[in-house]
């Protein structure tokens, strides 16, 4: 038995220790296995650990299926995920909780994935507190050329801004196609966004639009 003024609780990935005397749920390592342990021991339990993992290839019904059904064969937890097609080809990115390492991981999904054509990367994620959050929406959208996004790109870099997501698409008839770009994208300087912005897309012949994003309602 452990220590009779010691418990352990376990919410999602997390192990809480809770003191008799201090009631109030103390944070300890994280670990997977029981879903008991007594005051928080590692002997009870594997440190679990953050991998990310990719995988991208032709897209063909199945590739999501296989993935996650071998993480979750092999006791891994999907914290985080993006999936998007382009060009014909699928592309997956997953931030998964495991304590296996990521050669190991890697060798076990490659073998799953095997029939699906799929190249598979795995390796430690940085962790984080909290991710960034965007508080602008950029708008940028013109006659479609080569240097868009290299030139918006670099704006936004040179006063510091930092791109959450990006996404483009190229629409309109086939005899003048229109480049649309939205990017999410985190700053404390609004005008400087603007400025630099507004001076790239003249530069490269496009229009813009900045705004806001409500973090009520996004």
């Amino acid at each position: 038995m452990g220590h009779p003024d010691h418990r352990a609780v376990r919410t999602g990935p997390e192990v809480l220790t809770v003191d008799a005397a201090h009631p109030r749920p103390q944070p300890a390592r994280r670990y997977a296995g029981a879903s008991c342990l007594s005051c928080g021991q590692p002997d009870q339990g594997t440190l679990v650990h953050e991998l990310a993992v990719t995988a991208v290839g032709a897209d063909r019904p199945g590739i999501v299926a296989a993935v996650t059904r071998a993480l979750h064969e092999r006791g891994g937890n999907l914290e985080d995920s993006a999936m998007t097609i382009l060009g014909g080809h699928f592309a997956i990115m997953l931030l998964v909780a495991t304590d296996e390492d990521a050669d190991s991981l890697r060798a076990a999904l490659t073998e799953a994935t095997s029939d699906l054509g799929l190249t598979v990367s795995v390796c430690p994620a940085t962790a984080t507190e909290t991710g960034a959050e965007p508080t602008h929406l950029l708008s940028v959208y013109g006659a479609d050329k080569p240097g868009i996004v290299a030139g918006v790109a670099g704006a936004l870099a040179e006063v510091g801004a930092n791109i959450i997501d990006l996404e483009t698409q190229v629409i309109g008839a086939a005899g003048s196609p229109v480049y649309a770009m939205m990017i999410e994208l985190e700053t404390d300087d609004e005008v400087a966004v603007e400025r630099t912005v507004a001076a790239a897309c003249e530069q490269l012949g496009i229009d813009h639009s900045l705004r806001a994003i409500d973090t009520e309602t996004y």
